[in-house]
């Protein structure tokens, strides 16, 4: 686009941008548009890239967070007190 002298403005980027992340974002995106409409002069390219980072790294610990040990009633022994993945119940060691 640049090759063609086409430049667009950043509320376009930014919204394009906003508008195709996934639903893990909602709650990013919500928090975004509410800042924009409260002053849209602190948001700019570079802002919302560096926050989009942190918010991934965010989402990314969450679900490392799955991974907890079994309740008490799948306890038998010392030796079941192995960690166990939430979501597909497979043995961490």
């Amino acid at each position: 686009m640049k090759e063609n002298k086409i430049e667009l403005p950043n509320q376009v980027v930014i919204t394009w941008v906003l508008n195709n992340l996934t639903s893990d974002y909602e709650s990013f995106v919500s928090t975004i548009i509410q800042s924009y409409r409260i002053n849209a002069a602190n948001i700019n390219l570079e802002t919302l890239f560096s926050n989009l980072l942190d918010e991934l790294r965010r989402i990314k610990s969450i679900d490392s967070a799955y991974f907890v040990r079994p309740n008490k009633r799948q306890r038998t022994s010392k030796t079941s007190l192995k960690k166990y993945c939430e979501k597909c119940k497979t043995s961490l060691y």
